[in-house]
C-alpha cells in the first residue's frame, strides 16, 4: 500500500523563516531590524512606566536561521519513508549541526560581531541553533540599538520589553533568526486542571465510575489512592492503564524499562511528593532533574511538575524519567530548555504540558523553536505537546485580560509540525471530548494553526474528516495548502477524571492536558520498550507523528485509536460560541485522530497501537513461513500436541493464531522467532491437515500441508524381526545371516515405513521407505556398519562404519568421514543427520562427537569432563537443532536445542547395562529406551505401550525407531 504520509516536511519554517529585514531609513547606517524580533504587538494599550535599569541582568538567546531547511525537510521524511535507503537511519548525538545547522563560519562571524558589540557570547550547541548569552540591560540596549523598558499591561502586570525592533550589524544580520529574552510578556503557562475539592457526588462524570475495572499485573495502588478517589473523584493509574490497554504490556514484562523520558518543565517540585508516589505503587522509578540557566528554583511547585512526574512513572515505572527545569522568565529560556533537550539527545520520548496561545507567542520563539522540532525528528524523538485547556480559543485567560481570548487559536508549541499535540477526552463509560463549560473547568484543546502549513504526513483526504470545511487553505507551504490542524492524539484531561497523584503530602486528581500529554509519553516509552518493536527491529518509534498518521491511513485505523464521534470543544465561557470545533466520525479538531488502544481490546493477537507502531517503522520484512510441523498423537482420546517449526513468528504470549483447514482452531504458544507449540483436535488423528500460523493479523504463513499418523514405535532385533508397538503398522522384517545381523534401523518421516542396515551395509527397505542402493550392491566390502540416517525427505540414506567411515545414497549428501580427516577410531556407535541434510554428527561409546557440514556441535561429554566408555546410541530434536546421547546403563545427556531431559535410568534408580537404542517422540518432548532384552522405558510426554508379542523369541534387540 503506497502512502504519502512519510514525505513530512517543515513547513512551519518554510512558513515562519523570517530574515533579517533592512531597518527603515533614520536608522544607523550599516544595522537593520530582526524581524522576528519586533517590538512585542501585545503592548499596545500598555503604559510606559520607564527603562530597566541598566545593571540589571538578562539572559538572551541569540537564534539562527537554517541555512537549507528543504534539505532538512527532505532528510526527515526520508528517514520516515520505509521504501527510501535513509529509512531509520536517524542522526545520532551531535551529527545534527555538522549536517544541516549553520556553518563554523557563520557562527563564528555572530560571534565576533556580538564581541564587537560589547557582548560575550557563551556556549554554541552542537546543533549551533543558537548563540546565549548573559548581559546587563545597558549592553544589550546598546548592542541591539534599542531600549529596553517597563510597562504596566492593561490587567495590571509589569512586565518588560523592547521598544524598538532589535537590529544587528548588516554584515550578519542574515544568519540570525531572532533575539529571545528582550521581553517577558508572554510566558509559558502550563496546562493544568486543579481540584475543586469537591465530593464526586456533586461530579456527573463519576456516575460511571463503579463500572472502571483495574486489571492486574502492573503498577496497583494504596489504599490512600483509593481513598482519595472516593473522596475527590478522579482516577488511579491502574485504571487509567486499564482503560487504555497498557495492562497487556506488564504482563509480558513491559514496563518502559531502557526508554528514557525527558519532561519540559518551569517550575520545581518536592522529591517527597515523587517518592510517596512511588512507595503508594510499590515502583522504584528513576527521576534525574537536569537545571537549565540555573533551574526553577526549589519547593514543590504548583502540581505541574509533579503531575507530569507521576503521571509517567505509574504507566511506565521502569522508564527513566529527565526532568528538564528552567526558570519561566523570558522566551530565552523556553529556546535554551529545548536546544537543551535535543542537543543531549537522551531522551527517546519528550513530553512538555507548557504553552502559549500561537497568537500570543512571540513570532521570533516560533521560529527559533521549529529547527529544535526539526532536528528532534531528524534525531528519532517523539515530542508531545499539551494543546491547551481552554478548547478552541486557546488564548482565553481567566485570571485576567487575553487580548485574543475568543479568537480561535491553537496551541504552542503543540501546534509546531514535529510536535504531537494532545488534546482531552472525559473517561465516562466511554470516551467523550473533554467540554466542561457549563462547570468552567475547561475544554480539550484543538484548532487551526495561523503559523504552520499542514505536513505532508497530516495532509491525507484518505483519513475520514481530516480534510473538511473547517479546513483552512492558503498557507502556501511547500507540502501542502492547507493550514496544521490540532490535536493529532487525545488522551483523558478532565478535571472529574483526571490522574490522583501525590502532590504537597496529599492525594488529590489533577487533569488538564496536563496529564494527557505525559501519559502519551509513557505510552511511547512501551511502545519502545515493547517486544513488538524487538521482534519488527524497529528502533524506537514512540508515536512519531509519521507514523501515527500512517496507521490512521491504513485499515488498522480502529485497532489503534478510539474514535470520537460526540461532542464539541468550543469552550463557552472564552466569548466565541460558533460551535467549533465538532466531534466527528473520523480526524477532527476536537479529539484528533482519537484515544490510544495500545492493546486492542487486550488481545495481543489483534494489533494495537503498539504493535502497529513497531511494525511502521518494522525493518525487518514479515514473511513468516512453516518448514516442518510435528505431531505426537496419544492413543487415547483428545488432543493432539503439534511442534511447529519455521520462522517469523512472533514470541508474545497470544500473539499467534493456528488455522486448521483454513478454520481458526486454537491459541498458539512460540517461545522463539522459530518454534511454536499447540494442538489439533482429536478428529485430525489421520489424515492430512493443513496448517496455517497467523501472526498478530498481519501475517499469515502459506498453508503447511501435515500427514497426520498414530503414535508408536519398531523394534528391531538382530536377527532382523520388526514388531511394532503401539499404533505403529506393521511392515515386515527380513531374514539375515548370521554372519552378518542388523546392526541398525530409520523410521521414514511420517511413520509410513523404514529401513534396516546390516553389518555388511546391506539395506533392507519395508512400507514407504525408498530403497537406494547398499554397499554389497556397490561391491563394498565391509563388516563394520553400526547406523543408518535418512535424508528429511525420505529419498536418501547415510551409512555409518565404527570407524567413522560415511557412505551416501540417493539425495544423501557427502560431507566428509573420520578417516577422511585423519582420525582413526574403532569406536563409532551411531550417527544422525540435520534436518536439512546439510550434515551430521558422529558419536563414540566415550561420549565424543563430531560434527560435519553445517551440523552445529553443541557438546559432548568428553568436553564437559564426563568420562564414560559406553554410549550406545545418538537421536537428535525434530529440527535438528540438538541431540540426545545414551549410555548403555541408560543414563542421558542432552545438548542443544530442540531437546528437553525428561529423565534417565539411574535417575529413576533403575539398574541396567543393556540399553541399545533410543527413539525420540516427533515433538522432542519424551524419549524411549530399548534395552537388548526388549524392556522399553519412556520419558517425558513419550506413552509406554505393552511389549509387542512374539519379541522375546528373537532377541538381542538392537535398535529402536519411531513411528
Amino acid at each position: 500500500m503506497r502512502r504519502r504520509i512519510f514525505t513530512a516536511v517543515l513547513a512551519a519554517m518554510s512558513l515562519l523563516t523570517v530574515s533579517a529585514a533592512r531597518s527603515p531609513s533614520g536608522h544607523q547606517p550599516g544595522f537593520v531590524a530582526v524581524a522576528a524580533t519586533p517590538r512585542p504587538p501585545l503592548l499596545d494599550g500598555a503604559a510606559l512606566i520607564g527603562p530597566v535599569p541598566s545593571n540589571e541582568r538578562l539572559t538572551i538567546e541569540v537564534t539562527l536561521q537554517l541555512p537549507n531547511p528543504s534539505a532538512l525537510a527532505r532528510f526527515v521524511s526520508a528517514v520516515n519513508d520505509r521504501s527510501s535507503p535513509l529509512f531509520d537511519r536517524f542522526l545520532g548525538p551531535g551529527e545534527f549541526g555538522a549536517r544541516f545547522g549553520p556553518s563554523e563560519a557563520e557562527v563564528a562571524a555572530v560571534e565576533r560581531s556580538l564581541g564587537a558589540q560589547g557582548l560575550r557570547p557563551g556556549p554554541v550547541p552542537s546543533d549551533r541553533l543558537s548563540i546565549p548569552i548573559v548581559a546587563t540591560v545597558g549592553a544589550i540596549d546598546r548592542a541591539f540599538r534599542t531600549r529596553i523598558d517597563r510597562y504596566r499591561l492593561p490587567g495590571g502586570r509589569n512586565v518588560f520589553a523592547n521598544s524598538t525592533a532589535a537590529e544587528m550589524p548588516t554584515a550578519v544580520a542574515s544568519y540570525v533568526q531572532a533575539v529571545l529574552g528582550l521581553d517577558d510578556i508572554a510566558r509559558v503557562h502550563d496546562m493544568l486542571m486543579r481540584p475543586r475539592h469537591r465530593h464526586p457526588a456533586q461530579l456527573p462524570s463519576q456516575r460511571a465510575s463503579s463500572s472502571w475495572s483495574a486489571s492486574a499485573p502492573g503498577p496497583q495502588p494504596c489504599a490512600a489512592a483509593r481513598q482519595g478517589v472516593g473522596f475527590f473523584g478522579g482516577v488511579t493509574s491502574d485504571v487509567l492503564a486499564s482503560h487504555y490497554g497498557l495492562t497487556p504490556l506488564y504482563s509480558i514484562k513491559d514496563l518502559g524499562a531502557g526508554v528514557h523520558v525527558g519532561l519540559v518543565e518551569f517550575e520545581p517540585h518536592a522529591a517527597s511528593d515523587i517518592s510517596g508516589f512511588e512507595s503508594c505503587y510499590g515502583i522504584h522509578t528513576v527521576v534525574h532533574t537536569i537545571n537549565i540557566d540555573g533551574g526553577a528554583g526549589s519547593g514543590g511547585g504548583g502540581g505541574e511538575a509533579a503531575l507530569d512526574i507521576e503521571d509517567v512513572a505509574g504507566l511506565a515505572p521502569a522508564a527513566t524519567i529527565d526532568v528538564y527545569n528552567a526558570p519561566p522568565t523570558s522566551d530565552a529560556q523556553v529556546e535554551a530548555e529545548y536546544s537543551a533537550i535535543v542537543n543531549t539527545d537522551r531522551d527517546q520520548v519528550v513530553s512538555t504540558s507548557w504553552g502559549l496561545c500561537e497568537l500570543d507567542a512571540a513570532i521570533g520563539l516560533i521560529t527559533s523553536e521549529a529547527p529544535l522540532f526539526a532536528q528532534a525528528a531528524a534525531q528519532g524523538q517523539t515530542v508531545l505537546g499539551a494543546a491547551g485547556d481552554y478548547g478552541s480559543t486557546d488564548c482565553y485567560n481567566p485570571f485576567g485580560p487575553a487580548p485574543n481570548a475568543g479568537r480561535l487559536s491553537a496551541d504552542d508549541p503543540g501546534s509546531q509540525v514535529y510536535v504531537d499535540s494532545v488534546g482531552g477526552t472525559k473517561l465516562e463509560r466511554t470516551d467523550v471530548v473533554w467540554n466542561d463549560s457549563a462547570f468552567l473547568n475547561g475544554a480539550g484543546g484543538g484548532a487551526i494553526s495561523a503559523r504552520h502549513c499542514m505536513p505532508a504526513y497530516q495532509d491525507q483526504p484518505s483519513i475520514r474528516g481530516l480534510i473538511s470545511s473547517n479546513s483552512k487553505t492558503g498557507c502556501g507551504g511547500r507540502s501542502s495548502a492547507y493550514f496544521r490542524q490540532t490535536p493529532d492524539i487525545t488522551a483523558d484531561a478532565a478535571p472529574s477524571s483526571g490522574l490522583m497523584i501525590e502532590f504537597d503530602g496529599q492525594w488529590v486528581p489533577f487533569g488538564g492536558t496536563s496529564m494527557a500529554a505525559p501519559l502519551w509519553g509513557a505510552i511511547a516509552a512501551l511502545v519502545d520498550a515493547s517486544p513488538f518493536c524487538g521482534f519488527y527491529g524497529s528502533g524506537t518509534p514512540g508515536v512519531r507523528p509519521p507514523g501515527l498518521y500512517a496507521i490512521a491511513a491504513s485499515p488498522f485505523y480502529s485497532s489503534a485509536f478510539t474514535d470520537l464521534a460526540t461532542g464539541n470543544n468550543d469552550y463557552t465561557p472564552s466569548g466565541y460560541s460558533g460551535g467549533l470545533y465538532p466531534s466527528t466520525p473520523g480526524y477532527d479538531e476536537a479529539s484528533g485522530l482519537g484515544a490510544p488502544d495500545v492493546v486492542r481490546r487486550g488481545d495481543m493477537f489483534n494489533p494495537g497501537l503498539a504493535a502497529l507502531m513497531c511494525h511502521m517503522y518494522g525493518r525487518r520484512n514479515l514473511a513468516p513461513h512453516i518448514s516442518a510441523v510435528v505431531a505426537t498423537p496419544a492413543l487415547r482420546d483428545g488432543e493432539i500436541p503439534v511442534l511447529i517449526f519455521g520462522k517469523g513468528f512472533l514470541p508474545v504470549p497470544g500473539a499467534e493464531r493456528f488455522l486448521l483447514n483454513g478454520v481458526p482452531h486454537s491459541q498458539i504458544s512460540c517461545a522463539t522467532e522459530t518454534e511454536c507449540r499447540s494442538t489439533l483436535p482429536a478428529s485430525a488423528r489421520a489424515g492430512v491437515a493443513s496448517l496455517e500460523v497467523v501472526v498478530e493479523g498481519l501475517a499469515t504463513t502459506p498453508p503447511f500441508h501435515l500427514q497426520i499418523t498414530p503414535a508408536g514405535f519398531w523394534l528391531a532385533s538382530a536377527h532382523g524381526g520388526v514388531f511394532p508397538a503401539g499404533a505403529a503398522l506393521p511392515f515386515g522384517g527380513v531374514n539375515v545371516p548370521v554372519t552378518s545381523p542388523i546392526t541398525g534401523m530409520a523410521s521414514v518421516p511420517g511413520g509410513r515405513g523404514y529401513w534396516l542396515v546390516a553389518e555388511n551395509g546391506a539395506v533392507f527397505a519395508k512400507g514407504a521407505a525408498r530403497f537406494e542402493g547398499s554397499l554389497p550392491g556397490r561391491g563394498v566390502v565391509v563388516g563394520d556398519i553400526v547406523a543408518i540416517a535418512p535424508t528429511e525427505d525420505g529419498r536418501g540414506y547415510w551409512l555409518i562404519g565404527r570407524d567413522g567411515g560415511e557412505f551416501a545414497f540417493g539425495d544423501a549428501r557427502y560431507h566428509g568421514s573420520l578417516p577422511a580427516v585423519g582420525v582413526h577410531v574403532r569406536d563409532i556407535v551411531g550417527m544422525v543427520a540435520t534436518a536439512d541434510g546439510g550434515g551430521y554428527w558422529l558419536v563414540g561409546s566415550d561420549g565424543g562427537v563430531f560434527a560435519f557440514g553445517d551440523a552445529k556441535y553443541t557438546g559432548s561429554l568428553p568436553g564437559a569432563g564426563v568420562r564414560v566408555a559406553d554410549i550406545t546410541a545418538i537421536a537428535r530434536s525434530a529440527a535438528g537443532m540438538g541431540y540426545l546421547l545414551v549410555g548403555r546403563d541408560g543414563g542421558t545427556y542432552v545438548f542443544g536445542g530442540g531437546l528437553r531431559f525428561a529423565g534417565s535410568l539411574p535417575g529413576r534408580g533403575v539398574h541396567v547395562s543393556d540399553v541399545v537404542s533410543v527413539a525420540v517422540t516427533p515433538d522432542g518432548g519424551g524419549y524411549w529406551l530399548a534395552g537388548s532384552d526388549a524392556s522399553v522405558y519412556a520419558f517425558g510426554d513419550a506413552v509406554s505401550f505393552p511389549v509387542p508379542s512374539g519379541v522375546r523369541a528373537e532377541l538381542p534387540i538392537v535398535a529402536i525407531a519411531p513411528a
